[in-house]
């Protein structure tokens, strides 16, 4: 499926408590397309992030979840649903580790790897059965510490997506170049295997991509000046080495509450899709 995408969309996803999730994801889907001319097949959206909400109904997250608190709603399977009626493929991703939760940080820590990483992966996969799942947040300790080898297993030879599904490198801290099904360079660096605008030594033989911001945060950031964007100059010859090198250019997104695209965004996207 990675193969048959140049560059696909990885967008943030960041609502309001009184916005439609349905309206939203419409919105914003809309607009991409747009802006885009749908020239990409392949779209991810973040359900669970390093602060620890959730933007689907998790039954390990009570009451700090968008169904408890917030829309009220599912805003994954929303996405999801959007994606697919487009006839798109659709993605999400996933924070390993959070910021605060209490298990991660108490005295008996793999607590929460057994009670709330690891119960959501297998939830998320066997309600949504996404195209892609990337993961993040991995770095503190390794595979064995976060149990992500045995889901893997499942996940490659007995989920429900085990004939489709692609996944990223970020499954503990010594995969990153290593191990996984695609390997990661954010933003021309953290990974050994990775520098500059594309991939080093032989890791161009095995299936990679560029995961870039379009300024400097990751979300919608306001303080961020038009200055701040990379522009169409930048990702259209990063995407032309990216793909001489075998790899696949993931283009972040973060979309304002409402569920448009900021015309800084817009502009990029129109001008890598003119391209």
């Amino acid at each position: 499926m990675l193969h048959s995408c140049q560059y696909v969309l990885y967008v943030w996803v960041r609502l309001t408590v009184n916005d439609d999730p349905l309206f939203y994801m419409h919105r914003t889907c809309t607009s991409i397309m747009h802006c885009d001319g749908q020239r990409m097949s392949c779209y991810t959206c973040w359900c669970f992030v390093h602060q620890g909400f959730e933007l689907w109904p998790s039954n390990h997250s009570w009451n700090w979840n968008a169904l408890d608190v917030g829309p009220k709603a599912d805003l994954v399977g929303a996405f999801l649903m959007a994606m697919r009626k487009q006839g798109l493929h659709a993605g999400l991703y996933h924070s390993v580790f959070e910021w605060f939760n209490p298990l991660l940080y108490g005295p008996n820590p793999s607590d929460y790897v057994t009670q709330k990483l690891i119960p959501d992966l297998y939830d998320i996969v066997n309600i949504y059965e996404p195209d892609m799942l990337l993961m993040d947040g991995e770095w503190n300790h390794p595979s064995d510490f976060w149990q992500t080898r045995p889901f893997l297993q499942w996940l490659y030879n007995d989920s429900p997506v085990k004939d489709k599904v692609v996944t990223d490198d970020r499954w503990g801290n010594e995969c990153r170049g290593k191990h996984g099904g695609v390997f990661i360079c954010e933003n021309g660096g953290f990974s050994a295997f990775c520098s500059g605008s594309g991939a080093a030594g032989d890791a161009g033989n095995h299936g990679w991509a560029y995961w870039a911001t379009q300024a400097e945060s990751w979300g919608l950031s306001r303080p961020e000046t038009s200055e701040v964007y990379k522009g169409p100059d930048f990702f259209i010859p990063l995407l032309v080495k990216t793909v001489a090198d075998n790899g696949v250019l993931i283009m972040n997104l973060g979309p304002r509450a409402d569920g448009t695209i900021p015309p800084e965004q817009e502009s990029i996207l129109r001008g890598v899709g003119a391209w």
